[in-house]
């Protein structure tokens, strides 16, 4: 089979989303974008400036930028909304275009009951919005880097276990938020899909930290997470805004030594339908 241009077809596409934004913006001000974008300030203009930034200092990853937007202090913010004025706005427009369209999608979907089913992935990338403008929430030193990434241990299926390399959690600063991050990521998804699947929700009991030195898990080791609060707070706040949370939970430690067994954990979150 011919293999696919990806990067000739994103250009293709980028050029029509540019024209596309262009004209969104000498129309009429839009009341209904003006909304979304009110409704989701919350992540909308942080995501908007990291986009931008990650474009024009493209391959460089945010931890080796200017030290002023690095940090985000409030006058390198102040000076990225004034010389990036136009980049921003445009991500914000094609985040409510796509809203629009999803939110069309999503309904004819409920006139039909079909219900849609989101995968929320348990880690997020370094190289994303959320590690930039939330660094405390996350196991990074004091230049960004991250000091232990997400992983499993060795096992039967490789010797070396894997490493996949997210910035893991440090837990006890969600803990004083009340996982305030971790309710508004959920409530997000809600707004988008009837059903939330944490994806590997095995590291919300306890996760395999490694090093981030290290070239392979080998030298990882458990940790445990605070399930009991952390869904405590989910049912608390969930209460009434979705139709139920059902989750089962068992973690016994050894004896000897404290290491966790491996838990059965079952999380559905549910939503009720537009």
């Amino acid at each position: 089979a011919p293999k696919e241009r990806y990067g000739s077809v994103r250009d293709f596409k980028q050029a029509l989303l540019d024209e596309a934004c262009h004209r969104f913006r000498r129309r009429t001000p839009d009341h209904d974008y003006i909304r979304f974008r009110a409704e989701n300030t919350s992540w909308l203009e942080d995501y908007a400036r990291f986009t931008a930034l990650a474009a024009s200092h493209s391959p460089r990853p945010w931890d080796r930028w200017p030290p002023d937007l690095r940090d985000r202090t409030p006058a390198a913010i102040r000076r990225l909304e004034l010389e990036m004025r136009d980049a921003i706005e445009d991500i914000k427009i094609v985040q409510y275009l796509l809203h629009r369209q999803w939110d069309r999608l999503r309904t004819y979907a409920v006139a039909k009951s079909i219900r849609l089913i989101g995968d929320l992935p348990i880690y997020v990338p370094h190289a994303c919005t959320d590690v930039w403008a939330h660094p405390e929430l996350f196991q990074l030193g004091e230049s960004g880097r991250p000091l232990a990434v997400s992983g499993v241990p060795p096992d039967y299926f490789s010797a070396t276990g894997q490493r996949w390399g997210h910035p893991v959690y440090r837990w006890e600063a969600h803990r004083k938020t009340r996982f305030d991050w971790w309710r508004r990521r959920l409530a997000r998804h809600f707004c988008l899909f009837d059903t939330v699947r944490i994806d590997h929700f095995r590291g919300l009991v306890g996760y395999w930290e490694i090093p981030a030195e290290q070239a392979t898990a080998v030298n990882g080791r458990w940790l445990e997470a605070p399930a009991a609060e952390f869904f405590a707070e989910l049912r608390r706040c969930c209460g009434t805004h979705f139709d139920g949370v059902v989750v089962e939970a068992f973690c016994e430690a050894s004896s000897g030594g404290g290491r966790a067994r491996i838990p059965t954990l079952v999380a559905q979150l549910r939503s009720e339908p537009k």
